[in-house]
């Protein structure tokens, strides 16, 4: 399977390729190179014109593996905005900020966070409420940030994480509604999944925006 390295905050794709004789020709003259994996198959030769297939084939791969995912990066709301990035890699969405910083958050605890904002909240307007210092003497009032911390009662950074994982990604797929201010930030819940399965499902259809997906 093709992977994207995370160093260099993503700049190289590594793409696993087979080399092997080409039917009669002389191997020491030509090859087939190909490449089994589902997102990057493909086959050809090293022949002239073998050899313009395959730069036309690689430079096709990294541009939607690389570049198109980049583009595709999403931007806070507070007044120090930060540009992230966002993929699910197994069953948990994982968010990179511009600074490297690496949030986690399962389905199971995503859907456990709305889960917890519904019942409070309902259909009501809630804030963003991730101070930090605030959410460690637990006097942060009840939003995004303290429904995080919920869920891992001693993880206060993974909790600051609610400025990326509910005020953003979850408005794409249009779970969440933004209030349009960068002060005073507050969502409010437009769609309650009944459950993790409908999550999941609700994320799929978005995934030919963001080019991811969750899996059941």
């Amino acid at each position: 399977m093709n992977k994207v390295g995370q160093n260099g905050r993503r700049k190289t794709l590594y793409i696993r390729l087979n080399v092997y004789p080409c039917g009669n020709a002389d191997p020491t003259k030509n090859l087939t190179i190909s490449c089994p994996d589902r997102e990057t198959r493909f086959k050809t030769t090293l022949s002239d014109n073998g050899l313009r297939k395959f730069r036309e084939q690689i430079l096709k791969f990294y541009k939607a593996q690389i570049l198109e995912k980049r583009s595709s990066m999403l931007v806070t709301h507070g007044g120090k905005a930060k540009k992230f990035r966002w993929e699910f890699q197994g069953d948990q969405i994982t968010i990179t900020n511009e600074d490297g910083r690496t949030h986690l958050y399962s389905a199971v605890e995503t859907y456990a966070t709305i889960d917890w904002l519904s019942h409070r909240f309902d259909d009501r307007w809630f804030p963003l409420a991730n101070n930090v210092k605030k959410l460690g003497n637990r006097s942060e009032v009840d939003g995004l940030g303290v429904a995080i911390l919920h869920q891992r009662p001693i993880d206060i950074t993974h909790a600051q994480g609610a400025s990326y994982l509910v005020g953003v990604v979850l408005e794409k797929v249009e779970i969440l509604e933004w209030n349009g201010k960068s002060r005073g930030i507050e969502w409010r819940i437009i769609h309650r999944p009944s459950n993790v399965s409908e999550l999941r499902r609700i994320v799929n259809t978005n995934v030919a925006l963001q080019s991811i997906k969750w899996r059941d």
